[in-house]
């Protein structure tokens, strides 16, 4: 029976890629197949990391709640719509479960619609996660690769291979699923950049990438949907109308982006400015108790108060995109992230000389706001979350923005021959 349920998932699995790559523009089709297979292994791949090297479950509770729901379902799809709609302690299935967060419950229901397709087989279903996150990643590129020029290999390496985004974002986690939506909004704002007109179907999809990434990642969201909301009224609501200088433009770009987090600040209760920096410190002083003196990252004398955070956002910006270094490694997830580190650290010295032509560029503020996002988001992360392993995790929210501005236009990577008639 197992054999049947994969090939039947295989077989629409690799229909459905078949038909992207087959509408793919030509001189970006060579990556689709090594890229979507490298996504798969990975996805497989942190299931045994888990099953075998940590000693934390998530992955595997977050499938066994999913079976639960599953069962559900298989025994009364009526009460398992509604469950979906409305998960309570009114249902009986509620005491079976272990993950009963709000985010996490959300999660389990999107796995539990998965499950019923494998039959409650976990590699299968993580099969399907790492499918729907690199479908949103190669929709990005694809944006991408049209509308910059020489865009083609930094965005193939930001999105596609580079080694911790594509692992960390595979597989049955929350972050699968949020990368995926979060590069589907961004290719779709990059359509409105263009002044291009969505199809239907991408209407409907940002709703729902939208509505996934706000319910699994706020706190990703909460930078994101400011910083692209802030370039769009700028593209279509002022600049039509003003003529504004670059370094205006970005002066414009910033007050109207501090206004529009002023109002996001009431969406969320940890988000209300009187409790924002409480939560924060509170979840720093949880992870310290929780982890090994070397492999946190450490603030001098953190305190909720704006004053603090300030000082200590440029150390925790530093270390949420550098650290760990290779010879602070306790193990070989923290290797890999250490020699990561270090060619990030690499290309980002080599492309510093690019910063004093942002005013000037004509991509000016979708960089900026690119910039913007990439700090706050670090910083925000780096402070509440200062595990090392588990902001190596956290972090693929940034790292491919990061990567990619990183390498575009990079005098490093142009130097390089393999690279140099890419542009």
């Amino acid at each position: 029976m197992i054999i049947v349920i994969a090939l039947l998932n295989s077989l629409v699995v690799g229909s459905f890629s078949f038909l992207i790559w087959k509408k793919a523009d030509v001189s970006i089709r060579h990556f689709f197949w090594p890229a979507l297979s490298l996504k798969l292994l990975a996805g497989v791949s942190l299931g045994l990391v888990y099953k075998y090297y940590y000693t934390a479950n998530d992955t595997f509770l977050f499938f066994d709640d999913a079976k639960v729901v599953t069962a559900l379902a298989r025994e009364d799809i009526i009460h398992y719509v509604q469950f979906l709609w409305r998960a309570d302690e009114s249902f009986p299935v509620w005491s079976d479960l272990v993950n009963v967060q709000p985010r996490s419950l959300f999660f389990v229901k999107i796995l539990s619609f998965f499950n019923l397709l494998t039959d409650d087989n976990y590699w299968l279903s993580s099969i399907w996660f790492s499918f729907l996150s690199f479908l949103g990643c190669w929709y990005l590129f694809h944006k991408l690769t049209q509308w910059l020029m020489g865009a083609k290999w930094p965005s193939a390496l930001s999105l596609l291979f580079f080694p911790s985004f594509v692992f960390w974002g595979s597989g049955i986690i929350k972050e699968s699923v949020s990368i995926g939506a979060l590069c589907f909004i961004i290719g779709f704002v990059l359509l409105l950049v263009q002044k291009q007109k969505p199809r239907i179907w991408e209407w409907v999809l940002v709703v729902i990438s939208s509505h996934i990434l706000w319910s699994l990642k706020y706190y990703w969201a909460a930078v994101l949907f400011p910083t692209l909301i802030t370039s769009l009224i700028m593209l279509y609501g002022v600049l039509p109308f003003v003529k504004l200088r670059g370094r205006v433009q970005l002066l414009i770009w910033t007050i109207l982006f501090l206004m529009i987090c002023f109002g996001v600040s009431f969406v969320h209760p940890n988000f209300y400015l009187e409790r924002l920096l409480g939560v924060v410190v509170e979840n720093y002083n949880l992870f310290a108790l929780a982890s090994k003196p070397e492999g946190m990252i450490h603030y001098d004398h953190l305190s909720a108060t704006w004053l603090s955070m300030f000082l200590n956002a440029p150390w925790a910006i530093f270390s949420g995109l550098f650290r760990p270094f290779i010879f602070e490694s306790v193990n070989l997830l923290h290797v890999v992230s250490g020699i990561e580190n270090l060619f990030l650290f690499i290309v980002f010295i080599m492309s510093l000389g690019n910063l004093k032509l942002i005013p000037f560029s004509p991509f000016r503020l979708i960089i900026f706001g690119a910039i913007v996002y990439v700090l706050l988001l670090c910083a925000f992360l780096a402070i509440s979350t200062p595990n090392l392993g588990t902001l190596s995790r956290y972090r693929i929210g940034f790292l491919h923005i990061f990567l990619l501005l990183a390498l575009y236009q990079n005098p490093l990577i142009q130097k390089i021959p393999f690279f140099k008639k890419q542009y």
